[in-house]
């Protein structure tokens, strides 16, 4: 039999003010973090501006919510005493009526946050400004419902469950809403400018880029003229300016560009940038309010409205590289005609490449029906030289056109051959 220790540790002393108040309900602002949020003084607001500037914070705008009782769930723990209370659900439902009618933004935010709601973690705040928070593993049930006429409306309707025994204890931080809307030009002890300093030194691009160095510049390989992804840190309310330069000269185009899309997932942008018929790219990103010295001396914007050139606080260079097939002037040509033993006419192709022939892939059109992607590795030998090459049966006399992808790559060039068998 174990020894039995009876414990009795006092209870807790309520709380009794001189004049009892009723606390006010209502949930207006659910609040979004990715997981990796940390604060050390969650009541500190430059450790909110820093995780909203970064991106790294969000919230909804105005919804009607509540927290209704969490449902308890009970357990039989020895017979002789009614069932224990061990565990509790616990549930959130909210509304959130103010849609984006025009760009219908909501849609994407909401979205983001139903499907990848494991990568975040949640907390609200009360009408009275009180915030409640954060709560790590959570579910969410989310969608738009639309009533059945022009008079009705068109709303998010939410409901979150999560378990925990405890009531989580809400802090009351002044001004809270204000810092999730980034407006953090008053809160001490922060410096946005301090987060240009982190940003990441390597850069990201599609297609990939490679070949990085400390000057910031990068090879980003293309298969045609066109429109690329190029993308940049993260900063809530920076400018993100791209322009043209010329990779031989080190020559930027003058003046600024805003982007032609801008998207976030909160952790990088992305641009698309047409590169025709430039010779490079750049991507900046831009604080009227920070300076960095490492650019003081780049002549990049000499724009009459931008003549204080310091304010360019971190800059991307890529170089364009053309990884299309390289081929000579005469890139496919049949060389050879022959007769198999079943009668059927062959005709011998080969490449007059540039690049490797083992790195490529061939695929020949007739009459613009495309067939298989085959190497071009074959040797064959006639009179006294040596061919690499392919063999095609039964093709037909005439000019066909032949694809060249690069296994490398997947870029592809394009050329004629004429067949006379």
């Amino acid at each position: 039999m174990a020894n039995i220790t009876v414990c009795c540790n006092g209870v807790p002393q309520p709380l009794e003010p001189c004049v009892p108040e009723l606390a006010p309900g209502g949930i207006n602002r659910i609040v979004f973090a990715a997981c990796d949020v940390k604060f050390n003084d969650i009541t500190d607001p430059a450790e909110w501006c820093y995780f909203v500037k970064k991106g790294k914070i969000t919230m909804t705008g105005d919804v009607l919510g509540k927290k209704d009782k969490g449902t308890f769930t009970s357990k039989m723990v020895d017979s002789c005493s009614p069932q224990r209370p061990v565990g509790k659900t616990n549930t959130l439902t909210f509304t959130d009526f103010y849609l984006d009618v025009i760009n219908f933004t909501d849609y994407t935010f909401y979205n983001r946050i139903r499907n990848e709601y494991k990568n975040y973690k949640f907390g609200y705040i009360k009408c009275d400004g009180s915030f409640t928070g954060f709560i790590d593993k959570f579910s969410i049930e989310l969608d738009d419902v639309i009533e059945d006429s022009s008079t009705g409306s068109t709303f998010w309707d939410g409901t979150i469950t999560w378990n925990g025994f405890d009531s989580i204890v809400p802090v009351i931080i002044p001004n809270l809403v204000n810092y999730l809307r980034a407006e953090c030009q008053d809160v001490v002890n922060f410096n946005i400018c301090n987060i240009y300093e982190e940003l990441p030194t390597n850069v990201f691009a599609s297609p990939p880029v490679s070949g990085f160095n400390a000057n910031y510049r990068t090879d980003l390989n293309i298969c045609e003229n066109g429109l690329i992804n190029i993308t940049a840190p993260f900063v809530l309310g920076a400018t993100y300016l791209y322009g043209n330069y010329d990779v031989d000269t080190d020559n930027f185009v003058l003046g600024l560009f805003d982007p032609i899309a801008v998207s976030t997932d909160n952790t990088l942008i992305q641009y698309q940038t047409s590169i025709f018929p430039a010779k490079g790219v750049y991507v900046a990103v831009y604080d009227p309010e920070c300076t960095n010295p490492l650019n003081t001396n780049l002549g990049i914007f000499a724009d009459p409205g931008f003549s204080t050139v310091p304010h360019i606080n971190y800059l991307y260079l890529y170089d364009i590289m053309d990884t299309r097939p390289l081929f000579t002037a005469t890139p496919v040509q049949t060389f050879f005609c022959t007769t198999n033993g079943y009668g059927e006419t062959v005709a011998y192709i080969r490449a007059n490449t540039i690049t490797p022939a083992t790195e490529l892939e061939y695929q020949l059109q007739v009459n613009g029906v495309p067939g298989p992607w085959r190497d071009f590795t074959d040797t064959v030998t006639v009179g006294n030289s040596t061919y690499t090459g392919d063999e095609f049966i039964n093709v037909p006399n005439g000019v066909h056109t032949v694809l060249i992808r690069s296994k490398l790559t997947g870029c592809v060039n394009q050329a004629l051959v004429s067949v006379v068998c």
